[in-house]
């Protein structure tokens, strides 16, 4: 029998790390969950009631204006690792397969594959909470 190759989780993008060290993680994640996937312009003296102040809060939207003011910031997705984390959580949590799933958008046999590579790289604990807040936000368990 052939070993089978150790499978390695796809890592966070560079790009948020990169948003991690700049920013700190609150306002990296904040960004992420608020513009994942866009590219914005973060204007030198921006209105009160701007967009990115809304959606980031006005301490977090200051200190990403006092960085990054007058210019364009890529902000990643990380749509994948956000799903990978979600599927692990509510595993840990006892959710069945089908309905992790249905919640996460993905096929149940997307769910084993996971479940399956988190156990293959030696994950200690499928319940393993995200570690930046990016996970989709499971809803309450129905009684």
């Amino acid at each position: 029998m052939t070993p089978r190759p150790k499978v390695t989780p796809r890592p966070v993008p560079q790009a948020y790390l990169d948003l991690i060290e700049d920013l700190g993680p609150e306002v990296a994640a904040a960004l992420v969950r608020a513009r994942g996937g866009e590219n914005v312009y973060v204007p030198k003296r921006p209105r009160p009631d701007h967009p990115l102040a809304v959606a980031l809060g006005h301490e977090r939207f200051a200190v990403l204006v006092e960085r990054c003011g007058g210019g364009p910031v890529q902000v990643p997705s990380c749509r994948i690792a956000s799903r990978r984390a979600t599927i692990l959580t509510l595993a840990g949590q006892g959710w069945p397969r089908a309905r992790i799933a249905r919640t996460v958008g993905v096929t149940e046999t997307r769910v084993y594959q996971v479940l399956r590579q988190a156990r293959m790289v030696g994950d200690p604990e499928p319940a393993q909470p995200d570690l930046f807040g990016l996970c989709h936000q499971p809803p309450p368990p129905q009684a």
